[in-house]
């Protein structure tokens, strides 16, 4: 059986389009993909079986079995790779799923509205590439809650028709989106972030460690060959630290991303990390404060005023100084922004504790 085109590719790719053998690299030689175990001597087309050859290589190796090492260097490649193409595939579920919630939430809104006489109402019709706009908004930042006040105000005006309302709508979307941007950017201009904190070696070293230990119990388990070069995994873990990430988080991120043979420990930080706790703190402040229903009493501003980002910042830098679990912090981050405050008022004793500082 012939390898397909995209496994090909794949095997390529895996191999960093460079020959397994000699270790010369495409445009200086030709790759191909060979089977380490001749299929005249029974190898198969499964990854295992399958690295990139340069044609001399290939040519030269005939029907003579491999070497017993190469073929296990192969399939511990082939086994580091599939989990990380499993990886991958997860996350970018995830993502679909949310961007998913975005469109339904938009379609229930939109489907609410109909036109024509009482006795023949129709549904407003949708432009084709709805979803492709809706995930255009969805990247740019707008909150569900707003795409709702923008399929009511274009519903409700007299002078737009039925075919002409999904465009309104997107204008009208696009308009928020652009106050939103306005606005961050007189925040990031009135301050900036609190600076990162300081780490200790010590610190990265029992990381490290902790990431090895969990490492190397999963190569056994697998009876595959442990070993590594853990600098990068260090390099990861300050970083992390200095960005505000509590330790004990980074510490379970290591431990699990030790499991799955892996090094990007951020991965493995939670549901919730967009890569800078900081910045997800934050974040989830705004998002908070934005999808506050409008109803409601405490509303203001579907975005936090530039004295209400100061205070929260001189509140967000005590909390990560004072050591706090990432879990509380993210959660009194929420509480505030449902109240529309700028002070961690769901930490206990926290006002008298900063009240100096602030």
């Amino acid at each position: 059986m012939a390898v397909s085109k995209r496994l090909r590719y794949e095997v390529l790719r895996r191999d960093d389009h460079a020959c397994r053998y000699c270790g010369g690299r495409a445009p200086d030689v030709k790759l191909t993909v060979d089977h380490v175990v001749p299929q005249a001597l029974g190898g198969s087309d499964d990854p295992t079986n399958l690295v990139a050859a340069c044609d001399s290589c290939n040519s030269g190796k005939t029907s003579v079995p491999a070497d017993a090492p190469i073929v296990a260097d192969v399939a511990q490649d082939a086994l580091r790779w599939a989990e990380a193409m499993a990886e991958a595939a997860e996350l970018a579920r995830e993502k679909h799923e949310v961007r998913r919630a975005y469109r339904d939430a938009f379609r229930k809104s939109w489907d609410e509205w109909q036109f024509g006489p009482d006795h023949s109402q129709q549904p407003v019709p949708l432009d084709a590439s709805w979803e492709n706009s809706l995930d255009h908004l969805y990247q740019a930042g707008l909150p569900a809650w707003q795409l709702r006040e923008a399929v009511r105000s274009a519903m409700v005006n007299p002078k737009v028709t039925p075919a002409n309302t999904f465009r309104y709508f997107a204008g009208v979307c696009w308009t928020k989106v652009r106050e939103l941007q306005s606005q961050a950017r007189e925040i990031i201009d009135a301050d900036q972030v609190p600076s990162a904190r300081s780490v200790d070696k010590q610190t990265i070293d029992d990381l490290v460690d902790r990431w090895l230990v969990s490492f190397r119990a999963r190569c056994k388990e697998k009876g595959i060959d442990n070993a590594v070069d853990s600098s990068r995994v260090a390099d990861t873990a300050a970083a992390l630290l200095r960005q505000g990430y509590p330790e004990e988080q980074v510490k379970v991120a290591a431990q699990k991303a030790g499991s799955r043979l892996c090094v990007h420990l951020t991965d493995f930080l939670g549901d919730s990390s967009w890569g800078d706790f900081t910045f997800d703190a934050m974040a989830q402040w705004v998002l908070a404060w934005s999808e506050t229903d409008p109803d409601c009493p405490r509303w203001r501003s579907s975005v936090p005023p530039v004295d209400a980002w100061r205070r929260f910042r001189v509140e967000l830098a005590g909390a990560i100084s004072a050591g706090l679990s990432g879990e509380r912090i993210i959660s009194a981050c929420r509480v505030a922004g449902e109240t529309h405050e700028g002070i961690l008022v769901a930490l206990p004793d926290w006002e008298r504790r900063w009240e100096h500082e602030v």
